[in-house]
């Protein structure tokens, strides 16, 4: 009886065992299979490419001037990693990591041990691969079904790549702070080195970090980062890949970590802003989006920089003549470290030449004609007279941006406690040789409030060498050279002439009516438009009338040639902006950027052919294959006689007209100067054989400049500044005369023939059949021009 019994239950305990054993099976499957079946693919990984950084590049291709990334991660390969680098992460995160198989059981063990008894959640015990797995497949939630997912896909991983393919993904992609993703970011970021110039105690500082990057790399935390760097070194120690007389040299070897920088833009932040608008155009976000590209600009940095120094100087000078807007404060306790320019001095490593620096009076000797300042813990003396005769112009701001001004005499107007802005005064002051921060020579300089802008482009290929869309990039983002719209004043007018000389056959020496003149706009309103100087000329010639920027004459010829001609020629030319179909435009009324107004003058340049501009001109990607590439392309806009006729009578506008402060280069320079009603706007575009650039001054809400600040005077030195270096080393080249244009000596004040050997004669260019067969008595009236049946 017992015996059955036993047997009996002995049966069914071998069933009820195969029963719960197929039970667990099931119930084993179906979980697995509930886990697993929205679990992501492994072969996500398996290429593998990490969003990297995308550098920018001036025109050598080898000097970066910006960064764009998502993530700032600069993919490393294996042979790039030192083996002293490996083997502390190998040491700090997964010690076994070349011999278990994903995970790590013992240490899961331990870990699941440690976390029942703190009743929380499944921390710690990760691989590497784990790690891995986590970051790019799964989330961060610490949960035991997201512990049992991970160790899953961490075997299968395991099954697919090799060890040291796993262990590379894990270097490039793990976030080790300060916005340093992977170890050769890391290394830049936090030491400013490569990883091969990185020391034993360097490593071991960034091996530390994993665990809790953005906590332990604030420089808040030091105390708990080294601390994770002497564990670190003790895990080395403990896997006999240093000794512990190598442990104890890095111990006490001083670590100089740098604080984290948001910087992106190193150089040339108008020109690079420009071609951030750009490249989602040129390339779009398939390849913007995962970064690792390689762009290579037309940028020429010395041409930025010239043209940076050049804006700079000319709007001092337009905003010193304008007046000094007196002190920028007063302050009643003298230690207040809102007047030392503090953070100024630190981040530029002392005084500088090229810096305004705000100032604390904290003498005024009134028969020396000087004040006492203090700069941050500098000290020295202004000359306020006669070295800042322009501050006894004072400018008082009224409501309204209205303005008046007041003179003064600065040894009385300025007082102990005022704040004034100063700079060093390098005649006076060897920065180079200083000793000590006392006995400086400053002199009184304030910071414009005008803006301006700049670019240069090389007429022939089109590549735009140079941007500067403001005074100071840090104050103003905003790109006035290739954003800004502005009425460009007469700089529109070689347009209208050109219409003239095109479409009505008039020459140089053709006879145009500088007098009053009215007509009715397009309102109904009767208009009569004057010129700059409210005088008249009578009969002129069309190269004088261009020359001194005759308005009326502007009018004249374009209600000859029609508003449409103008405009269609302006278009011909790349401006792409708002044109109205109204007389006005004679004067500028349009609206233009200064990039294209630079392009359109090109083409006068450049024999009649308008080049693409080029500011990218390459990009590659992370495998170094070319996904875009821009070439010189050039197309005919008008032919070469009428170019050339327009550059050479552009010359006389630097020669004998409204610019001739250009002379000083002493080299053939065509342009033409740009005035708006109230002096609002100033521009001068300019251009040789081979180069053009263009300089517009201005603030951004529309108010005057000052008087008799014309294009000539505000804007030419800008062009004149960035040329007398720019052109130093390049030959001086003038325009070539094509087939069809032949010389004829004329009289420009008639525009009809003379002898060659008449002290008065002027050597004008006609089209080939448009020269003048005739003499014209100088007293003689003129007709408004010479008909085409007189040539």
């Amino acid at each position: 009886m017992i015996r059955r019994f036993f047997k009996f239950c002995f049966v069914w305990g071998v069933i009820l065992s195969l029963l719960m054993a197929i039970v667990g099976m099931v119930g084993g499957l179906y979980f697995y299979h509930q886990l697993t079946r929205d679990m992501p693919r492994i072969a996500r990984l398996e290429d593998y490419r990490p969003k990297a950084v995308s550098t920018i590049y001036a025109s050598d291709g080898t000097t970066p001037i910006a960064e764009l990334y998502d993530e700032r991660r600069y993919p490393a390969t294996l042979d790039e990693i030192p083996d002293l680098m490996r083997k502390a992460f190998l040491a700090a995160e997964d010690a076994n990591f070349y011999s278990h198989p994903g995970i790590d059981v013992v240490s899961i063990l331990r870990a699941l041990w440690v976390n029942l008894r703190k009743k929380g959640k499944m921390q710690g015990g990760s691989t590497i691969t784990q790690q891995l797995v986590k970051r790019l497949l799964l989330s961060s939630e610490k949960t035991y079904e997201r512990k049992a997912k991970e160790a899953i896909l961490s075997y299968r991983l395991e099954q697919e790549l090799s060890k040291d393919e796993i262990f590379l993904m894990y270097m490039n992609e793990i976030y080790l702070g300060s916005t340093a993703y992977g170890v050769k970011a890391a290394s830049r970021v936090h030491f400013h080195k490569e990883m091969n110039e990185l020391n034993l105690a360097e490593i071991a500082y960034l091996a530390g970090l994993p665990p809790k990057p953005s906590y332990l790399a604030d420089p808040k935390h030091r105390d708990e980062a080294m601390t994770r760097q002497r564990y670190v070194l003790d895990q080395m120690v403990d896997n006999h890949y240093i000794t512990p007389q190598e442990k104890k040299t890095a111990l006490a070897t001083e670590l100089t970590v740098y604080p984290p920088s948001s910087q992106t833009i190193f150089h040339a932040p108008y020109y690079v802003s420009h071609v951030m608008r750009l490249l989602d155009d040129a390339i779009g976000t398939k390849y913007l989006r995962p970064g690792g590209l390689e762009i290579v600009t037309a940028l020429d940095l010395t041409a930025q920089d010239m043209a940076q120094r050049s804006v700079q100087r000319g709007l001092l000078e337009v905003d010193k003549r304008r007046g000094w807007r007196g002190p920028v404060g007063t302050i009643e306790n003298p230690d207040s470290p809102e007047l030392l320019d503090t953070e100024a001095l630190e981040s530029k490593g002392g005084l500088r030449n090229d810096t305004i620096y705000r100032a604390l009076v904290t003498k005024v000797d009134r028969k020396k004609g000087s004040a006492a300042v203090q700069v941050g813990e500098y000290e020295g003396a202004v000359a306020l007279k006669p070295a800042a005769a322009w501050a006894n112009k004072m400018l008082i701001k009224k409501a309204d941006n209205d303005e008046t001004v007041k003179w003064v005499k600065l040894e009385q107007e300025l007082k102990p406690g005022n704040l004034i802005e100063v700079s060093v005064d390098a005649a006076k002051t060897d920065l180079e040789k200083l000793e000590g921060k006392t006995g400086i020579s400053f002199k009184l300089d304030q910071t414009p409030e005008i803006e301006g802008a700049f670019a240069c482009q090389n007429a022939l290929t089109g590549e735009l060498i140079a941007i500067v869309g403001g005074y100071d990039y840090s104050r103003s983002q905003f790109n006035r050279a290739t954003q800004g719209l502005r009425q460009p004043g007469s700089s529109f007018k070689p347009f209208i002439y050109l219409a003239a000389i095109d479409k009505l056959n008039y020459t140089p020496a053709s006879i145009v009516p500088d007098s009053p003149i009215s007509m009715v706009d397009g309102t109904g309103r009767l208009w009569s438009p004057s010129n700059y100087d409210r005088k008249y000329l009578g009969p002129i010639t069309l190269r004088t009338a261009l020359q001194r920027s005759r308005n009326v004459v502007s009018v004249y010829l374009l209600d000859k040639a029609g508003v449409d001609s103008a405009i269609e020629i302006a278009r011909r030319f790349g401006l792409t902006t708002r044109i109205p179909r109204e007389m006005s435009i004679a004067l500028g009324a349009a609206e233009v950027k200064l990039v294209e107004m630079i392009r359109a003058y090109g083409a006068f340049a450049a024999g009649g052919w308008l080049a693409d501009q080029i500011v990218i001109k390459e990009v590659r990607d992370r495998s170094g294959s070319l996904v875009y590439e821009e070439r010189p392309r050039q197309q005919q806009v008008v032919d070469a006689d009428s170019a050339f006729i327009m550059a050479n009578m552009m010359k006389g506008v630097v020669e004998r007209g409204t610019a001739q402060i250009i002379k000083q280069l002493n080299r053939p320079i065509a342009g033409k100067t740009g005035t708006t009603n109230d002096q609002m706007d100033a521009w001068f575009i300019g251009y040789t054989p081979e180069w053009v650039a263009g300089a517009w001054v201005g603030f951004d809400v529309k108010r005057t400049i000052g008087r008799f600040e014309t294009g000539g005077k505000a804007a030419a030195p800008i062009f004149l500044y960035f040329m007398q270096e720019f052109l130093e080393d390049k030959l001086s080249l003038d325009f070539d005369i094509p087939d069809g244009v032949i010389p004829v000596p004329i009289r420009l004040s008639t525009g009809s023939l003379t002898d060659a050997d008449d002290p008065n004669a002027f050597i004008e260019y006609f089209k080939s059949g448009t020269e003048p067969k005739f003499r014209r008595d100088d007293r003689a009236i003129p007709k408004d021009y010479l008909s085409s049946d007189e040539f």
